[in-house]
């Protein structure tokens, strides 16, 4: 009676110590293709991790340095009124490329706003001779592109009242090459008056100097 007991109790044991769970699955049904595919899931799981942590760090984002720079003068047509000259000096990081929609000024002074959009943002096309179509725009890729560590610099110009000071918002809208997302750039300046009337009644005495005719601001982006 105790030699059954004992054999029973030792194929008991050997139950035992076949069984048992390995991540989660019994240990006799464990198989290479159950291996593969834990092995395949947890790689899948750490990579969407790490690019979820990346993109939190904002991984990914483009990296673009803005510099607005604005030079101011008279208007030989118009002395009540000063040319302001918009500069937009931009350069783009170490990493990615990208290519540029849009750029826009927005002017104001006093209750006035003005919008006018920097010129040379689109390709021109080319003929059969490598010869560029002056005004004619390249449908194929028509945006300029920026690579890694380039530096391009567009202008515009607006007229404005020669004693009001103007303050510049400038917006510049990128997309990455295949990509859908769109970014957008902000950066402002100030400009100020150059000159003053000096009045006395009703006359103009003379004209002078009140500021420096050149104002820049820088703004980066992560």
């Amino acid at each position: 009676m105790s030699d059954g007991q004992s054999s029973s109790t030792q194929e008991g044991e050997n139950k035992k110590s076949k069984g048992g769970l390995i991540l989660g699955i019994p240990r006799e049904r464990l198989t290479t293709e159950n291996l593969k595919n834990i092995v395949t899931s947890a790689a899948i799981i750490g990579l969407g991790l790490y690019f979820g942590y990346k993109s939190f760090l904002g991984w990914g984002w483009l990296s673009v340095e803005l510099e607005v720079t604005t030079e101011r003068a008279p208007n030989p047509q118009d002395m009540d009124f000063d040319i302001v000259v918009i500069k937009l000096d931009i350069t783009s990081g170490s990493s990615g490329s990208f290519k540029i929609r849009d750029a826009v000024a927005q002017v104001r002074y006093g209750a006035e706003l003005k919008a006018v959009r920097f010129t040379g943002m689109t390709r021109l096309d080319w003929n059969e001779n490598d010869r560029l179509v002056v005004d004619t725009r390249n449908l194929a890729d028509p945006y300029a592109g920026f690579a890694p560590n380039q530096r391009l610099v567009f202008a515009t110009t607006v007229c404005v009242p020669h004693t009001e000071v103007c303050v510049i918002d400038v917006a510049i809208l990128c997309r990455r090459p295949y990509h859908y997302m769109r970014s957008q750039i902000l950066s402002s300046t100030v400009s100020l008056p150059i000159r003053a009337s000096v009045v006395e009644g009703e006359n103009v005495l003379s004209v002078r100097e009140t500021a420096p005719a050149s104002e820049t601001t820088k703004t980066l982006q992560p």
